[in-house]
């Protein structure tokens, strides 16, 4: 979202124990450093074997306000990127990430405006002569000095990003959206409002259909509407990401965002498109069968400790975050769905709705006597009398997308149950393909998958509780999947995606014909 569309009513102070020790400006060598020795923690304590002379980092971009550095930010040579503030009366670790790197063109979008807000605290410890915090004197220390100990692998609690999906809100994401031809692709950004509440709902898997309808005039599109309870959600044929080539999932995504903007009175924009966040909960109960319990919170109520427990506590339960903020630079909106403790604190991963692109461990440490304008929606899960959906017989006809056990991420499976899953795409495939994004089985538990219409096919693979699952392949177009469960230990199950590969009927060849008359073919015979 790039407008403001958040009022907040109120200001709380944050108390901490306040040193007398002057802060002062970051500079590159020693920003570099501590980059460099946080990363070396995060992998080793992670259990990823590196030597920290073979951690290479590279200064992507530079943060400056005032004609000071805010932040530097540093690409790792073997993927992803470490956040240094430029000024150590601030926590040393803004964020990174293991994955990608440092999206330096981050002027505008809600990444962006979600790094503002820490150049803004940078620029108000500055400007009010603010002393660091004692523990931040530490985390600085610890980290600016040269590598002498080894980090020892785990000890620290964490949760792993929850979401797997990586939308976004441009094209075609918004391919259901108002027209607008100064919009991507013809069509007004879809919201970041609109994109966490999706993501959130597609790591659910919920609801299958909405509730009632909705429908509200904005100028210059005319009436906005949504049949909630006519839409039947395809969460089969939705993907982790979508391109313009992505076909039935381009439809299923792209609905459910829309939907989910119809259900906030989306202010639809071609430069970007906002809504009041303060409404999701109402919203999610309404129109889309979540708990009761949803609830919008403001940070500023609450001390930086108590604001951490409450997200700690629900990443510990697996239930993400729909997370918001708003600065000068405007609102935004995404989802927060992970944390790591580490050695300068906690660290929380955020998936910014922006295609995966800044997706990263942030820190929500505030300086003292700034107001923070964060909020979050808690208890955004569904509603418990209607799910987990349970075990049943499952037909997939999409070409590609991913399923998962029914027991959704918040339960185990059920004992004692025999699921099964048939992949049998309408469109003309030549074979499947099946990986697992997330797969634990319990004790005398099995997934065994047939190379056909069902279990009488061949058998391609066979996993339980101490296998590591492998991708999978049909040689046909049909593929069958079943979970067989006894009465012991359950597990979370697992989560799997699948594609197809199409068949080259019609190439970019030319064929001429010299006869008279004849008969002219796309070449796809009996087949679709």
């Amino acid at each position: 979202m790039h407008k403001n569309f958040s009022f907040f009513v109120s200001i709380a102070l944050l108390f901490s124990v306040i040193t007398n020790i002057k802060a002062e400006v970051v500079y590159p060598d020693r920003a570099l450093t501590v980059a460099q020795n946080f990363y070396y923690e995060r992998m080793v304590q992670q259990g990823i074997l590196v030597n920290h002379n073979d951690i290479e980092l590279v200064l992507a971009s530079e943060g400056r306000s005032n004609e000071l550095p805010a932040f530097y930010a540093f690409d790792v040579n073997n993927g992803g990127f470490v956040i240094v503030s430029g000024d150590d009366g601030y926590t040393p670790i803004i964020g990174y990430s293991d994955q990608g790197n440092f999206p330096v063109h981050y002027e505008g979008s809600d990444f962006g405006s979600f790094l503002y807000e820490y150049i803004e605290q940078i620029d108000f410890l500055r400007e009010n002569r603010v002393s660091p915090k004692a523990d931040v004197v530490q985390y600085w220390a610890d980290l600016s000095q040269p590598v002498t100990v080894q980090y020892a692998p785990g000890g620290n609690r964490s949760i792993e990003p929850l979401i797997l999906s990586t939308w976004n809100q441009d094209y075609p994401y918004n391919a259901y959206c108002p027209l607008d031809p100064a919009g991507p692709g013809g069509r007004v950004y879809a919201g970041c409002v609109a994109t966490a509440m999706a993501m959130i709902m597609h790591y659910y898997r919920y609801p299958e259909h909405g509730t009632g309808s909705h429908n509200y005039y904005l100028d210059p599109y005319g009436n906005i509407s949504a049949n909630f309870g006519e839409t039947w959600y395809d969460w089969d044929a939705m993907t982790k990401n979508i391109n313009s080539n992505s076909g039935q999932a381009i439809n299923a995504i792209a609905e459910l965002q829309y939907q989910c903007g119809v259900s906030m009175n989306m202010g639809y924009s071609p430069d970007g498109s906002g809504a009041y966040s303060e409404q999701v909960p109402d919203a999610i109960k309404t129109y889309f069968g979540y708990s009761s319990s949803a609830q919008h919170m403001y940070k500023y109520y609450y001390t930086n400790a108590t604001w951490e427990n409450h997200i700690i506590t629900s990443m510990d339960n697996l239930q993400p975050l729909y997370y918001s903020g708003r600065n000068s630079s405007g609102g935004h909106a995404f989802v927060l769905d992970g944390y790591q403790n580490t050695s300068s604190g906690n660290l929380f991963h955020f998936n910014f709705g922006w295609g995966g692109s800044g997706n990263g461990f942030y820190t929500l440490s505030d300086v003292y006597g700034f107001s923070s304008n964060q909020a979050m929606v808690r208890n955004f899960f569904p509603d418990p009398a209607y799910y987990p959906y349970g075990c049943n017989n499952h037909v997939i006809t999409s070409s590609r997308g991913s399923f998962e056990d029914n027991s959704g991420p918040l339960a185990n499976y059920e004992s004692n149950s025999h699921c099964t899953w048939l992949i049998h795409p309408t469109d003309s495939v030549l074979d499947i393909q099946v990986t697992f994004d997330r797969f634990e089985l319990g004790s005398g538990d099995v997934v065994n998958i047939y190379d056909g219409f069902d279990a009488s096919a061949p058998l391609i693979a066979s996993y339980n509780s101490t296998d590591n699952s492998a991708v999978v392949n049909s040689s046909g177009s049909m593929l069958f999947v079943e979970l067989i469960t006894d009465e012991t230990e359950n597990g979370q199950g697992f989560v799997a995606a699948f594609s197809s590969t199409y068949p080259a009927f019609c190439t970019s060849s030319t064929t001429t014909y010299t006869d008279p008359d004849g008969h002219i073919s796309d070449g796809s015979g009996p087949k679709n």
